[in-house]
């Protein structure tokens, strides 16, 4: 997943909606219960190593919560047990791994090579970051022969994972589970709210956009805004304070644009005295533009703005590291600086006193989704909670199950799947950019030679399975990617899964569940009206596939989209890495983005500084 963090995100997903207009992503257990045994043969088994933990979203499509009940792997080590070349399959959570994150897996992985340890995995669930090192020992196993090869997947998507020179071997860093990690999300009663505010203030807004067209059909359905919401209680300054201000798609879809709107949107607005009343010690703070990953964005706004990229891995001499450009190239540093200001110099607010407590409205939030003592703060958590209009995140979380457990106090406050809205990630930093960067979030396969021909046999099986086979788990047939959409909310960016026909077929699934749960509304009311046994009764999982459907559809949308664009050569397709440097130089940006936007205790500083640091982490040992 995401550079040094990205991992760190999923818990908080298998508990809300992943990047969808409706459900939850826990999936329950199919139809039909696989036996709860791994069967084994002379002891040998196949090794499916990952720093995921068992209630993470792609871990219910592989062995859900690690039970060996219900999953691919569970099914395919009962179906397969008789085949010719068959070596057992067992998934490795984190909690035996020790592993958090996908670095320490690949520290895991040098460290056992290092040390002649015969208990490496066969299978990585990492990044390129694992593949080196497995490289560096003579570990890659080839699949040269098997069915696995550059051509089952979208070629410039296979060649950006595999493009370094790693001998004969050009298949060691397998795509496999992708998904938009900074899709755009909304809250559509409360960017209702701030499409009449523009209005009321003078500006225009573009009423043929879909998210006017969606905000304006969720107003009589779904849940509102909380009467104490501070979004209820704002008005324009003047009937000409947003008077030249207009807002289109591209407000939206171009990073600076929204960086730039929600700081004019927030000092264009005041207090309504009228509504003051209304305001009481349970009003939240509220934000117009949340970023979960603030540092991805920002790294996407340099590559936008110069075709550059801070770090780059390439191979010289036969030895394979990363470079990191932003250390030598004035030009880019300058250009680090600005982006840097851009995002942090200005960021408006308006403040009331309610009974005493200082109240907050701010334009931005970098989301601190480390913050200690429970969960993080999470864009997609403020969606739900009527705290935000809209945000860059990989999550929307809505009236769920996994909602429920998080927040069982606020339930009646949901934004249920008619209140929200998602759009594939920007692309761009500005609408006329040169530069394009696609960031695809996810996870990579790197299969691991062992000494055991038996294993490496079956560890061929397994993928070549995983990749191209199919399943009954549910009680009908489907392939193994389709599973991994609907159960998982990934997708496998292979040649014949990611095109227009595939998009077009999940699409027409996800409707008809849509009017299935609209249908089954008339019976049962509003989830957010329902608790208790009341609740009893609703069919979760309808929501559970619909929301991991959706985030299929979304995150495909994106890919395609961006996969248009690759032949000019303007576009920069970006892909994880766990490189120590390249991790910290990302930490060191995403944490001061966090600091600087925190209601309470906004901690500044400069891009000179921040630039410093950076400097520093490139020329340590």
């Amino acid at each position: 997943m995401k550079l040094k963090k990205i991992l760190s995100i999923l818990p908080i997903l298998a508990t809300t909606t992943i990047l969808v207009a409706c459900g939850t992503v826990s999936a329950q257990d199919p139809k039909i219960e696989q036996k709860n045994e791994t069967p084994t043969i002379l002891n040998k088994e196949v090794k499916f190593a990952t720093s995921q933990g068992k209630f993470w979203p792609l871990i219910y499509a592989l062995d859900a919560k690690g039970e060996h009940k219900t999953g691919l792997i569970p099914y395919y080590n009962q179906t397969f047990k008789n085949d010719e070349d068959f070596v057992p399959v067992r998934l490795q959570l984190n909690e035996e791994t020790k592993a958090e994150t996908q670095l320490e897996t690949a520290n895991n992985l040098t460290k056992a090579f290092s040390t002649n340890s015969k208990s490496f995995p066969s299978i990585i669930l990492g990044d390129v970051t694992s593949a080196i090192a497995a490289n560096q020992h003579n570990r890659l196993l080839d699949l040269s022969t098997t069915k696995l090869n550059p051509n089952l997947f979208k070629k410039s998507i296979v060649e950006n994972y595999n493009k370094l020179n790693l001998g004969n071997n050009k298949l060691f860093n397998i795509p496999f589970d992708i998904k938009d990690v900074d899709a755009i999300g909304f809250n559509l009663d409360n960017i209702a709210i701030i499409f009449d505010l523009i209005k009321q203030g003078g500006g225009s807004v573009d009423e043929s956009m879909d998210i006017y067209q969606k905000a304006i059909d969720s107003k009589d359905k779904g849940n509102s805004v909380p009467k104490n919401s501070l979004f209820r209680a704002i008005k324009a300054k003047t009937n000409h304070i947003f008077a030249g201000l207009t807002i289109n798609k591209e407000t939206f879809t171009t990073i600076e644009s929204a960086l730039g709107f929600a700081n004019k949107f927030v000092d264009g607005i005041e207090i309504d005295s009228s509504k003051i009343e209304n305001l009481d010690n349970e009003t939240d703070n509220i934000s117009i533009f949340d970023i979960d990953y603030a540092d991805q964005s920002f790294i996407k706004d340099i590559i936008s703005n110069t075709g550059k990229a801070l770090w780059d891995i390439k191979t010289k001499n036969g030895k394979t590291s990363f470079e990191f450009p932003i250390n030598l190239d004035s030009q880019l540093q300058n250009e680090f600086k600005l982006a840097y200001d851009k995002f942090t110099k200005e960021i408006k607010q308006v403040k009331i006193q309610v009974n005493g407590k200082e109240k907050i409205i701010q334009a931005i939030q970098f989301k601190n989704y480390k913050k200690k003592g429970g969960f993080g703060e999470w864009g997609s958590h403020d969606i739900l909670l009527y705290r935000t209009a809209f945000g860059y995140m990989p999550g929307i979380s809505m009236d769920g199950e996994k909602s429920r457990f998080l927040f069982p106090k606020q339930v009646t406050k949901f934004a249920t799947y008619q209140d929200v809205y998602a759009i594939g990630q920007a692309l761009k930093s500005i609408p006329n950019s040169t530069y394009l960067a696609y960031w695809s979030g996810g996870s990579s396969l790197i299969p691991i030679k062992s000494d055991d021909k038996i294993i490496n046999k079956g560890t061929i099986k397994f993928l070549e399975w995983l990749f191209t086979g199919d399943n009954t788990i549910t009680g009908k047939k489907m392939s193994n990617l389709d599973y991994i959409a609907k159960v998982g909310a990934y997708f496998v960016p292979t040649k014949e899964y990611v095109s227009e026909i595939k998009l077009n077929e999940l699409i027409k699934e996800r409707d008809a569940l849509l009017t299935q749960i609209k249908e089954e509304e008339k019976t049962t009311g509003p989830t957010f009206k329902l608790q208790g046994d009341d609740a009893k009764n609703i069919n979760w999982q309808l929501y559970t596939t619909l929301g991991n459907l959706n985030a299929t559809i979304l995150s495909m949308q994106s890919m395609l989209d961006a996969l248009k664009q690759t032949s000019d050569k303007k576009i920069k397709l970006l892909f994880d890495s766990s490189d120590l440097k390249a991790s910290k130089i990302a930490t060191t940006i995403g944490d001061s983005l966090i600091e600087r936007t925190d209601f309470e205790k906004p901690t500044i500083k400069t891009s000179e500084q921040i630039l410093s640091s950076i400097k520093g982490i490139v020329d340590s040992d």
